[in-house]
């Protein structure tokens, strides 16, 4: 075993906590493996900055043999992130509007000496929406939230699984409002959490005031989507105090 596998051996047994030696191609380092999906977004974060491993889409990568496969694909096989752009599938044409929920714990996000220069942040986020979070009272909530929604939107509409969550990029209205194209968000926070709901409304949706009030169909999904926001939160605050 080379002495790049070995490095890559190390975090990974970091992440799931236990030894190395005890990683083998058959170990599992998927979501359900490391407990949140945050900490898949993490583990390959870490592995560009100490090893230079830069690999934009580990959405089918489960095992530790499938890490090291998709990294003897060499960087030069890989899209580059300055050119890489997202088209989703559109016009969206679902049966029934595809929804997606995705519940986050804020402690979670970690605060690094400098936002834009930390890796983890630089591939979740634009610049765009990292500007937007520096500039709120608790950047770390709006960091969490911003990646609940992205969680929510995948879940909403699998086209967009894979892709590098840099360019699901999330834009604010005049009033605050996240929003994204083709999709209605809600988002809410309850104590150490935030709660993400995303539906798949199959148009890109306008959002200057005046044409959002005349879009019935954005106003009842945004009116379904507070509803499961305010479901999730009274899960939430049950677990709390029951």
């Amino acid at each position: 075993m080379d002495e790049k596998t070995l490095e890559i051996r190390k975090i990974v047994g970091i992440f799931l906590k236990i030894p190395p030696e005890k990683v083998v191609e058959a170990t599992m380092i998927d979501r359900k493996a490391l407990g949140n999906s945050i900490f898949v977004h993490r583990l390959y974060a870490v592995l560009e900055k100490e090893l230079g491993l830069k690999i934009l889409d580990y959405s089918n990568v489960n095992t530790f043999g499938d890490l090291l496969r998709t990294t003897t694909l060499g960087e030069n096989s890989l899209p580059k992130l300055d050119n890489y752009q997202f088209q989703p599938s559109l016009p969206l044409q679902p049966s029934a509007p595809g929804v997606g929920i995705d519940l986050e714990r804020i402690d979670n996000f970690s605060t690094p000496a400098d936002f834009r220069e930390d890796v983890f942040y630089q591939q979740n986020f634009s610049q765009e929406e990292i500007s937007h979070c520096l500039l709120q009272k608790k950047p770390l909530v709006s960091f969490a939230g911003l990646f609940c929604a992205k969680e929510a939107i995948v879940k909403a509409d699998n086209s967009y699984k894979g892709i590098v969550f840099k360019q699901i990029n999330i834009k604010h209205d005049d009033l605050g409002k996240p929003y994204c194209a083709g999709f209605s968000l809600s988002l809410a926070y309850a104590g150490e959490y935030v709660v993400a709901v995303a539906i798949a409304n199959g148009q890109t949706p306008s959002f200057s005031q005046k044409e959002q009030s005349g879009n019935k169909l954005a106003i009842f999904l945004a009116l379904i989507a507070i509803l499961l926001s305010l479901a999730s939160l009274l899960l939430i605050l049950f677990k709390f105090f029951f």
